[in-house]
Formats: C-alpha cells, sequence, structure tokens
C-alpha cells in the first residue's frame, strides 16, 4: 500500500500558506471590516499546524492534546463568532453553540478519557453547530 501521507501533508501546508498569502493581500480592503480577522485566523491556523505536525517546538505534550484542546477549539469558536456572532448578529446563537461546545468537553473528560486519538465527540457536537 503506497503511503501518500508526507504528499498530502506538504499539500495541505502549501494551500495554507497560500490563502494567508491572498488574505494578506487583500487586507488592505477588509481593514475596515470584521472579516480583518480572518487573515489573522487563517495566519495562525498555518502557523499552529506547521509548528505542531513538524515539531519545531518541542513540547512535552502529545500531539493530539494540542489539536483537540487548542488548535480545534480555536477554529471552532472562530466559526461561531463569524457566523453567528458577525454574520447573523444574533449574540445568543453564538452564546448557545460555544456552551454547548465547551459542555461537550464533559463527556469526554469523564467517559472517553481512555482514547488515543482527537475525540470525535466534541468535534462532532462542533460541527453539528
Amino acid at each position: 500500500m503506497l503511503n501518500y501521507q508526507p504528499e498530502l501533508t506538504n499539500l495541505l501546508f502549501g494551500l495554507e500558506i497560500l490563502a494567508s498569502l491572498i488574505a494578506i493581500l487583500y487586507y488592505k480592503c477588509l481593514k475596515h471590516t470584521y472579516w480583518k480577522w480572518f487573515t489573522i485566523y487563517l495566519i495562525i491556523v498555518f502557523l499552529l499546524d506547521v509548528t505542531i505536525a513538524k515539531d519545531i517546538l518541542e513540547l512535552p505534550i502529545k500531539k493530539q492534546i494540542i489539536y483537540a484542546y487548542v488548535v480545534i477549539p480555536i477554529q471552532f469558536i472562530f466559526f461561531f463568532w463569524l457566523y453567528a456572532y458577525k454574520s447573523l448578529k444574533r449574540k445568543e446563537l453564538f452564546w448557545i453553540f460555544l456552551s454547548a461546545y465547551i459542555l461537550s468537553f464533559i463527556p469526554v473528560e469523564l467517559y472517553f478519557a481512555k482514547l488515543k486519538v482527537i475525540f470525535s465527540f466534541n468535534y462532532t457536537i462542533g460541527s453539528f453547530c
């Protein structure tokens, strides 16, 4: 069986940096709107992915834990904010999504703590919201 993961990972990083560069080029036009935060978000996601995947920092924590408790929550919270709070202008919907997502960590900690991969329960809840 062929292993395409390194090539696909490099393609992902290439696409992430391309998206970040395009967003930087359009930053001047977006500077006075809330979409400027999307540019910053793209840069942060790229830097986090590269730093974690390429082992740039020697961290005593497993990569799965960093993704499950830092990277993926940043992504979901940003999209909840962008969609519900800014696009739909429904602050209560943002807080409902955020609360549901944060509360989804409780069953993971209580019942699914033995899992060795990214926890799909809170990812599913985040995707559902």
